[in-house]
């Protein structure tokens, strides 16, 4: 996203793990480093997957926080992070189609926010660790020196200049193809067999 910003990847993140591991505080560090205006979070899915979706407009990340499974909003989801064009609809207005640049983020604590077929290649599921959830982190002030770290100007543009020099990645790469098989991705699967 930071290398190769109108390049979409065509798969979207699933951050499972407990709260207060640090889920919101890493998309806020990457919402500063790009501008807050290209960022929207939102617990309501309708605001992103309804009928109304004028949010998605000219967004890089959006981060859709405790996702509720519904296979009308997969089939939503799936057009949101594989479609070059969309069309988005504010209320009364004509619908305006607009290049997706739009990278997808589902953050949750339930471990059954969402579902997976056998066959989907769109999906990385991930759970970060809950280590910081421990007395020794929260004594030693972790969460705090992690904010004055991630809201300090020149990490953010030292972080930029590393994902766009040192991240090897190539404009053409096939997420979908090459995503990483994980063991969350697999439990849920698992979990979607009928």
């Amino acid at each position: 996203m930071l290398k190769f910003p109108a390049t979409i990847p065509r798969v979207y993140l699933v951050w499972i793990s407990s709260q207060g591991t640090g889920k919101n505080q890493w998309l806020n560090f990457i919402a500063m480093i790009m501008g807050w205006r290209y960022y929207y979070s939102t617990a309501s899915q309708k605001n992103v997957l309804g009928d109304f979706n004028d949010c998605v407009r000219n967004k890089f990340l959006i981060n859709l926080n405790e996702f509720r499974d519904g296979r009308e909003n997969i089939d939503r989801l799936k057009e949101l992070t594989t479609e070059i064009s969309i069309a988005t609809v504010e209320k009364n207005k004509s619908p305006m189609t607009t290049h997706n640049c739009v990278r997808v983020v589902i953050s949750s604590n339930n471990d059954n926010c969402i579902s997976q077929e056998e066959s989907e290649r769109r999906q990385v599921v991930i759970r970060p660790s809950n280590i910081v959830l421990s007395d020794e982190f929260k004594d030693s002030g972790y969460f705090k020196e992690l904010h004055t770290a991630i809201t300090n100007k020149r990490i953010q543009c030292m972080f930029l200049y590393y994902a766009r020099n040192w991240v090897n990645v190539e404009v053409d790469y096939d997420f979908s193809l090459e995503r990483p098989m994980t063991k969350e991705t697999i439990a849920i699967q698992s979990r979607s067999t009928h």
